[in-house]
């Protein structure tokens, strides 16, 4: 697998498992990731600008830079999860023949 894409994984393991009621927590510096994936920052900070480019992460300037997912949404925003019915609570309809 090309380090781009163990990278991009990683991010989103680590965002997804991160408190999503938070969004600040599902930041994370080019630091912070390099200490995690054990790669030199430099190089990771190339490979976070190329997922930057290709729309798969978003950078937020500052110090120090932040990234996260590009468009990463929790589950409660999915529209499909706003249906009557969706967790069960309506009951299955029954045949008469």
């Amino acid at each position: 697998m090309k380090k781009k894409y163990e990278v991009l994984f990683y991010i989103d393991k680590l965002s997804t498992q991160k408190n999503q009621n938070n969004p600040s927590k599902m930041l994370f510096s080019t630091k912070e990731l390099a200490s995690y994936l054990n790669i030199q920052r430099s190089n990771l900070s190339a490979i976070l600008n190329e997922l930057v480019r290709e729309n798969k992460l978003e950078k937020i300037s500052g110090r120090p830079v932040l990234y996260k997912i590009h468009n990463k949404l929790d589950e409660n925003d999915l529209i499909f999860n706003q249906l009557i019915g969706v967790n069960g609570s309506l009951a299955k309809p029954h045949s008469r023949y």
